[in-house]
Parts: C-alpha cells; sequence; structure tokens
C-alpha cells in the first residue's frame, strides 16, 4: 500500500508539472484524477476519451439540475459537475503522463470545458426560473419535488416579489451569459502564447 501511495504521489508530481490551475484543481480536482490515474496509466484509455466523457458527465449534471427538482438532486447534479470537473484535470495529467499532448488536444479540451460551462449555467438558470420566479400554482414538481422555501431577502414589506419575477431571472441570466461569454472569449485570448508580445 506504501508502495502504491508512492507511485501516485510521483505520478501526481509528474502529470501536473507545469500546469496551470486554480485552487479547485490543486486542492480537489487534480488529487482525486492523481488517484485515477494511477489506475488507467497502461489502459488504453486517451485523453481525448476522457475529455468527452467529461462532457457526457456534465450533461448527466445538467439534466439532473432541470429534471430533479429537489434538495438531493441539486447534490446530485453538483456532485456530477464536480465529477466533471476531475475528469476534466484527468485528460490532461494523463496526456502529460504519456507525454502525448498537442495544441488540437489543449483546443479541444478548452472548447469542451466551455460547452459544459454553458450547459451548467443554462441548466441552473433555468432551474431558478421554475423553482424560484415562476412556480407552478399547484406547487407540484418533478420527481415528488417541492418548491423552495422563498428567502425573506426576496420579499418586500407585505410579501411581494422583489426583482426575482420571470422577467427578471431572464433579464440576470442574459446578463450572466454575457459575462460567461467575455471571460471564455478572454481565457482563449490569454492562452495564446504570444499575447504578452501584443503589449509591450
Amino acid at each position: 500500500m506504501s508502495k502504491a501511495w508512492d507511485e501516485i504521489k510521483a505520478l501526481h508530481k509528474q502529470s501536473t508539472f507545469g500546469a496551470k490551475e486554480g485552487l479547485a484543481f490543486k486542492y480537489f480536482s487534480r488529487p482525486l484524477a492523481s488517484l485515477i490515474l494511477y489506475f488507467i496509466k497502461n489502459s488504453r484509455v486517451t485523453p481525448n476519451q476522457i475529455t468527452i466523457l467529461s462532457l457526457i458527465v456534465g450533461i448527466a449534471g445538467s439534466i439532473v439540475h432541470m429534471t430533479i427538482w429537489t434538495w438531493w438532486g441539486l447534490l446530485l447534479g453538483g456532485a456530477l459537475f464536480m465529477l466533471a470537473h476531475v475528469l476534466d484535470a484527468l485528460d490532461g495529467q494523463l496526456a502529460r503522463q504519456r507525454k502525448a499532448g498537442s495544441t488540437i488536444g489543449m483546443y479541444f479540451d478548452f472548447f469542451i470545458d466551455e460547452v459544459k460551462a454553458y450547459l451548467m449555467y443554462i441548466a441552473l438558470a433555468i432551474r431558478l426560473f421554475f423553482q424560484v420566479a415562476a412556480p407552478s400554482p399547484s406547487g407540484d414538481l418533478p420527481f415528488g419535488g417541492q418548491p423552495f422555501s422563498t428567502p425573506t431577502w426576496m420579499l418586500d414589506e407585505v410579501g411581494a416579489w422583489t426583482g426575482w419575477g420571470p422577467q427578471w431571472v431572464m433579464i440576470w441570466s442574459l446578463m450572466g451569459l454575457l459575462g460567461l461569454s467575455l471571460g471564455i472569449s478572454c481565457t482563449q485570448f490569454l492562452k495564446l502564447k504570444d499575447w504578452k508580445e501584443a503589449f509591450p
């Protein structure tokens, strides 16, 4: 067991060397990805196959968020999104471990990541719209779910909605979608190796 653990740590160091990462990658996704990497490093699984699998898991998480309107559905959808995040770390680590990284693979991974980001955002916006802004008159939700209780800060003195009607949720969602698009464009620009040369 000790030998296996030492090998996992060595794999983690090798497969994450030089990788740009945020806190979620560094302390959550990459350690778990290194554990999975230990078991698949000699398999026929390719980095691009893992990238596609992360998309499938992300789609599943989006479907859960849009259809299972319970607290358990919220947790399950979130867990699937985090699993997709781990797989997103794993594809790059496998490529580095096999020294099989490529520019095409990097941009394919980036493309899939942004598809997942859009899916997650749209799924949560739809969930918010139907659960908070425009709940059904009967209160019935799929799979026996119950609508969330309304936070008091969303109500005025007489208990009416304050800026959280259907039209406002749509406006906030569109603004957020614009912000997401700008963020993706910025990330795409910063991935260019020579972008700093344009600003001497």
